[in-house]
């Protein structure tokens, strides 16, 4: 599951996005959160990583 930011200027203008990925195990969250000012250029890496994360025992 995600959950997707986008941060505007005054005039309206996307400044960064940042998005949180949730993970669950038993009792135990954790939120992974990553995010870019410049998003097109850094989204694959940010998933790339978000694809490798796991909770170890």
């Amino acid at each position: 599951m995600t959950l997707d930011f986008v941060t505007r200027n005054s005039e309206g203008t996307v400044t960064c996005r940042m998005r949180e990925y949730f993970a669950v195990r038993g009792n135990a969250a954790y939120v992974l959160g990553m995010g870019s000012a410049t998003w097109e250029e850094h989204l694959l890496l940010i998933e790339q990583i978000a694809d490798r994360f796991e909770l170890a025992e």
